[in-house]
C-alpha cells in the first residue's frame, strides 16, 4: 500500500507542473495587464513602465515563471492588484466558506445517495426503484444554480424558514452557521445525489444476485445482516471512485451557487476577480482549487486502493 500511495503521489508532480504553465500562459494571455488593473487606462505610459519594473513584468517570461514558481513554493502567490494584499492570505480567508459548502454538500449527497440506492436496489422494478429513477433523472437535468435559486426564493424569501444568504462563521455561531448553508447544501447536494443513487442501486444489485449473499441468507442472517454487513461494502467499491469525482463536481457547482447565496468563498472571489482583472488573484486562485482537486483524487486513489487490492497491484 505504501508503493501504491508514493507512485500517486509521484504522478501529481507532473500534473502540477503543467498545471502552473497553463495558468501562467493563460494569464499572461488573458486581456487587459496589471496595469491597467492598479493604474487605470489613463496611465502614462513611464507610469506603466515603472510599475512594469516594479513587479518584474518586463523580464522574459520564462524568468517571470521561475520566480512567480519559486515564490509559489514557499506560499507566496503574489499580490493582488486590486486590493494590495496578498493572495496567499486573501484566498485563506475565503477557503472556510468554500470547504463548508463543499465538504458539507458531499456529505449529504453521499449518505442521501448511498440510501436511496441501498433502499431501491432491495426490489428491482419495484415502485421505489421506478420512483428512484424518475427523480434522479428529473435532479440530473436541472442545474445546481437554479435550484439554488428557487431555494433562495421560496424556503428564504416567501417562506421565510431559512436565510435566503450570507454565511456566518462557525466559531461566531454553529446553529446560524448551519441554518445558512442547508439550502446551498441541498442546491449542491442534489445532482449528486442522485448520480451516487443511481450507481449505488446498479451496484448493490449485482452483489444482492451473487452466490455469496444467497449462501449467506441459506445460513440463517437476516436480510438486514445480509445488506448492511456483508454486501454493502464489496457494492461500495465502484461506487468509490463516483464520490471522488463528484467532490470536484460540487466543487466547480459551488463558484456559481456561492453567487446565488451570496456567500463569501474562494468561487465568488475568482468571480468578482475575472471582473476586475486580478489576474495574480485569478492565477492564485487556479493553484490552489487544482491542488485540492489533485489531493481529492489521491484520496480517492487511496481508499479505492483499500478497497479493492487489485488496484494495488
Amino acid at each position: 500500500m505504501t508503493k501504491f500511495i508514493a507512485l500517486r503521489v509521484a504522478a501529481m508532480v507532473p500534473l502540477l507542473v503543467v498545471i502552473s504553465i497553463l495558468a501562467f500562459l493563460l494569464v499572461q494571455l488573458a486581456p487587459g495587464t496589471v496595469a491597467d488593473s492598479i493604474l487605470g487606462s489613463g496611465a502614462t505610459p513611464q507610469a506603466v513602465a515603472d510599475l512594469n519594473h516594479r513587479l518584474g513584468l518586463d523580464r522574459p517570461l520564462i524568468t517571470q515563471y521561475g520566480i512567480w514558481v519559486g515564490n509559489a513554493l514557499q506560499g507566496d502567490l503574489g499580490v493582488s492588484a486590486k486590493t494590495a494584499e496578498p493572495v496567499a492570505g486573501t484566498i485563506g480567508s475565503r477557503m472556510g466558506a468554500t470547504l463548508s459548502l463543499t465538504l458539507g454538500a458531499l456529505v449529504l449527497a453521499v449518505v442521501v445517495g448511498i440510501g436511496l440506492g441501498v433502499r431501491a436496489s432491495l426490489r428491482p422494478g419495484g415502485i421505489f426503484d421506478r420512483t428512484i429513477t424518475i427523480l434522479s433523472s428529473a435532479a440530473l437535468a436541472v442545474p445546481s444554480f437554479w435550484v439554488g435559486i428557487l431555494l433562495s426564493v421560496y424556503v428564504g424569501v416567501k417562506w421565510g424558514v431559512l436565510p435566503a444568504g450570507g454565511y456566518t462563521e462557525f466559531a461566531y455561531s454553529p446553529v446560524d452557521w448551519l441554518k445558512g448553508l442547508i439550502l446551498p447544501w441541498l442546491a449542491l447536494a442534489l445532482p449528486s445525489a442522485a448520480v451516487i443513487a443511481r450507481q449505488m442501486r446498479s451496484a448493490m444489485v449485482d452483489v444482492l444476485r451473487s452466490g455469496y449473499v444467497r449462501a449467506a441468507v441459506a445460513g440463517g442472517l437476516t436480510r438486514r445482516q445480509v445488506v448492511w454487513r456483508h454486501a454493502l461494502k464489496n457494492a461500495l467499491t465502484p461506487v468509490i471512485p463516483v464520490i471522488g469525482f463528484q467532490l470536484v463536481v460540487i466543487l466547480g457547482a459551488s463558484f456559481v451557487v456561492e453567487q446565488a447565496f451570496n456567500i463569501p468563498g474562494v468561487g465568488s472571489m475568482a468571480v468578482q476577480a475575472i471582473f476586475d482583472r486580478d489576474l495574480s488573484l485569478v492565477q492564485g486562485t487556479v493553484i490552489v482549487v487544482a491542488v485540492f482537486v489533485l489531493l481529492s483524487n489521491l484520496m480517492t486513489d487511496i481508499v479505492f486502493g483499500w478497497a479493492n487490492p487489485k488496484v494495488r497491484l
